[in-house]
């Protein structure tokens, strides 16, 4: 998630390059870790219930990532 952010404060799904299986697990991976105290970042649900389609092939639900204490 840290390359995902860079130098921004919140980030979108929409916003995370996912070119292939890894990425799209990294991105799985950092919506569950979002959930964890010791993550830098929780998670804003925006709409879940919105499908954000990556590459024709990956579905993810519309969440957003902010850092904590921003």
């Amino acid at each position: 998630m840290d390359k995902a952010f860079k130098d921004q404060n919140e980030i979108s799904v929409k916003d995370i390059d996912v070119k292939n299986v890894e990425d799209y697990i990294m991105v799985i991976l950092g919506s569950v870790k979002g959930n964890d105290n010791n993550a830098f970042y929780t998670i804003k649900r925006n709409n879940p219930m919105n499908q954000i389609l990556k590459e024709e092939k990956y579905s993810m639900p519309d969440y957003g990532y902010v850092k904590k204490g921003e």
